[in-house]
């Protein structure tokens, strides 16, 4: 076990969020006198990495960074270490939270991670380009395809809608929450807004529902999205469409809410005060089903008891700062460059994700933190890209994903 009096080492997400946590190395050692590391791994290989880390007999990072879908494996396999004897003797409260936030943390009824941020997924557009084609803004999916097609100028190098499709985790999540605006879950679990407790699902709410009317709704969208995307958005993911946006090349796009702010305070952003938020388009029968996400900041089972206190201690400043923590729903990032009030502001973004949550326009159910998640993400993720691709039809690839999923419950004895 690693010596509690040494430096805390870190392992988070690339993004923007943890990437500035990198310029308040200072401000932190004034707080803790012991952090000394934070080690930033791309979306792609932090699972991977964190699982690798977590499983090691000795410790070598004191916190780990996982995304909310990935609770529920690394609970169930043994890697994490349950937090409420140190939230117990800490400050850190639940009430501080947003409930449906805390919940993501919750396993079985102990709580293994503590929300660092929360994020949620809109659609971006740009309010120049709305007005000066005389358009009103889109609800549902067919408005959004309107939009796109009156808006796509590929000649001027201006396109419709930038979304998810690149293969494997973008195109899989972009199906997920679309599923969800359609009223239809992706298993047969309860389809709500509100908090989940995945680890009370059982039997046939493990079954995948997939082959369903609403799946076909959503292939069906994607593909009518394809003529008015940008000319590689089979490989476009989060980044691919943030760099699109910022650089006026999208007049809409769907982003995470953390990573627009960059909309505003981006120096080679061409949008700034161009852009305005609107909630989630809705499928025919379904609602704006807003996604929650985000991360965690968790304690692995390797390391020792001493350590985990300093750890969890700096969580728990990180987490209640008060710069961040706000009305306790915590979307905001700590920019470097904007700690005031002013900067804050002036990224609209953020008060738009809190007016959701706090009118309960926001869910977690989209993509379930089961054990199998990222599995199931995997098959989603490699079918559903193959019919955007043309390679198979849609039903061939709903039929297969549904034949994959079913199988891979029965082979846990879900069912």
């Amino acid at each position: 076990m690693s010596d509690a009096r040494s430096g805390l080492r870190f392992m988070v997400n690339d993004d923007n969020f943890f990437v500035s946590m990198r310029n308040l190395w200072s401000d932190y050692r004034t707080h803790l006198g012991a952090v000394s590391d934070f080690n930033v791994v791309s979306l792609y290989e932090l699972h991977g990495s964190v699982r690798a880390e977590a499983k090691r007999s000795v410790g070598r990072y004191d916190v780990l960074a996982i995304d909310n879908p990935w609770l529920g494996e690394f609970v169930t396999d043994g890697l994490l270490r349950p937090l409420d004897d140190l939230i117990a003797d800490s400050s850190v409260e639940a009430g501080a939270f947003n409930t449906d936030v805390w919940s993501t943390g919750n396993w079985k009824g102990r709580q293994y991670g503590i929300p660092i941020y929360t994020t949620i997924e809109v659609l971006a557009a740009r309010t120049d380009l709305f007005s000066q084609a005389g358009i009103t803004y889109p609800r549902t999916f067919d408005q959004t395809v309107e939009a796109a097609a009156r808006l796509h100028r590929p000649a001027r190098d201006v396109y419709g809608i930038g979304w998810n499709c690149a293969p494997g985790l973008p195109i899989a999540s972009t199906f997920m929450i679309l599923l969800g605006c359609c009223g239809a879950p992706l298993l047969r679990y309860p389809l709500g807004r509100r908090g989940y407790q995945w680890s009370e699902l059982e039997g046939d709410q493990f079954r995948p529902n997939i082959l369903s009317d609403q799946a076909r709704i959503v292939l069906d969208y994607m593909h009518r999205l394809i003529p008015y995307s940008p000319p590689n958005i089979l490989e476009l993911d989060w980044n691919g469409r943030l760099g699109a946006f910022m650089a006026g090349r999208l007049a809409m796009t769907y982003c995470w809410s953390m990573r627009a702010a960059r909309f505003e305070y981006d120096i080679a952003s061409q949008v700034k005060r161009k852009v305005t938020y609107l909630t989630q388009p809705k499928g025919p029968g379904g609602v704006s089903a807003n996604p929650i996400g985000g991360f965690h900041l968790t304690i692995p089972c390797n390391v020792g008891d001493a350590k985990a206190r300093l750890a969890f201690e700096a969580i728990a400043w990180l987490a209640q700062s008060d710069e961040r923590r706000g009305s306790g729903f915590p979307v905001a990032p700590r920019f470097s460059t904007a700690a005031d009030p002013e900067v804050a502001q002036s990224t609209h973004v953020f008060t738009f994700a809190e007016t959701l949550a706090k009118r309960g326009m926001v869910c977690a159910s989209q993509r379930p933190a089961i054990p199998e998640y990222t599995r199931i993400e995997a098959i989603l993720g490699d079918r559903i890209h193959a019919a955007m691709r043309g390679e198979i039809t849609d039903d061939e690839a709903l039929i297969q994903s549904q034949n994959r999923v079913d199988a891979l419950m029965r082979a846990a004895g879900r069912y």
